[in-house]
């Protein structure tokens, strides 16, 4: 599993110490990864593209996960100068893992400035740097930290314990009988064009206003049928690239992963995925195209974004992207 996340939806972020770095990850990833390979990339002392990768086992998937980093990495580097961190979080220090992703990135210019190791991010726990400074110490709270309060207070970003805590943030939060009224009112509404647009416009105001916890029966039903028809859907995914304040259509979409029953639900996910990538976070778009895929395999749509995903496009490249589409 790689996880991908770009700062533009933040202010810049600089980081200027071995334990800042460390105590940055839960907030640059989305979550709090264990067993995991962050690798930060810096210009200066400021952070561009980090992603995340499971610690694979020693061996050929070791060099093809190396390989992996490089070529994202080079995709995203637009010309400039980057350095890169790599962080070791779990039991042992994978001494291998690091050389190979170092030699790759070598290849591509761009030079490991530090490696650090930690068995677990969180309050208390040690560190080493791998390189031959020596330099250890002792965590503070990760959630304490001057990036995760500062996201917070920006772009309401919540940094999550784990990624089982991120997927659960997408759990249906209706009942079965709830589930069956709405795919049967949504159903209802297919052609009923005033409806749904009425939905739709009560929707883009709840969102706007942030009153997304006064979103009621009527227009969450409207908004699935919308997600069902591809006019409608294609223009709220224009919708979802214009609104640029961070955290909203992602919050948003959200809510409609929580309350949308079927292939609507499968819908939204998706663009809640589309909305993670717009604010540069990896994590969330890839959970959401996991319930997209669960509910309904083979989505066009979802197989889309999971190809743009993939890739590891930019937040401003995508919204550039979504825009051409509708010209």
């Amino acid at each position: 599993m790689t996880n991908t996340s770009q700062p533009s939806a933040r202010p810049p972020i600089r980081l200027t110490s071995s334990d800042g770095i460390i105590a940055s990850i839960p907030t640059l990833v989305g979550f709090t990864p264990a067993d995991s390979l962050v690798i930060i990339t810096l210009a200066g002392s400021r952070v561009g593209l980090t992603l995340r990768v499971d610690l694979p086992p020693a061996g050929e998937e070791t060099a093809a996960v190396a390989a992996h980093a490089a070529r994202t990495i080079d995709r995203h580097r637009l010309n400039a100068q980057l350095a890169a961190v790599l962080v070791v979080i779990g039991e042992d220090v994978r001494a291998d893992l690091v050389d190979a992703v170092t030699e790759h990135l070598a290849t591509v210019g761009v030079p490991v400035r530090q490696s650090l190791h930690t068995s677990a991010i969180a309050a208390g726990m040690p560190w080493q740097c791998l390189c031959d400074c020596g330099e250890v110490g002792i965590l503070d709270d990760p959630a304490t930290s001057v990036l995760a309060v500062t996201a917070a207070a920006t772009t309401g970003q919540v940094s999550y314990r784990s990624r089982e805590e991120l997927a659960a943030a997408l759990d249906s939060r209706i009942d079965t009988g709830t589930a069956h009224r709405r795919a049967e009112l949504i159903g209802a509404l297919d052609g009923a064009g005033a409806v749904v647009q009425g939905a739709v416009l009560e929707f883009g105001a709840r969102v706007l206003s942030g009153r997304l916890d006064q979103l009621d029966e009527n227009t969450i039903v409207g908004i699935g049928a919308a997600l069902l028809q591809p006019t409608r859907r294609d223009a709220l995914v224009s919708w979802t690239a214009e609104i640029t304040e961070p955290g909203v259509m992602r919050a948003a979409w959200l809510r409609m992963v929580q309350q949308l029953p079927g292939e609507a639900r499968a819908y939204a996910a998706t663009l809640c995925a589309i909305a993670a990538l717009l604010d540069g976070d990896g994590a969330t778009a890839n959970v959401a195209l996991d319930v997209a895929e669960e509910l309904r395999p083979g989505l066009s749509l979802a197989r889309l974004v999971s190809q743009i995903t993939a890739r590891g496009i930019t937040p401003t490249a995508l919204r550039e992207l979504i825009r051409d589409g509708v010209r």
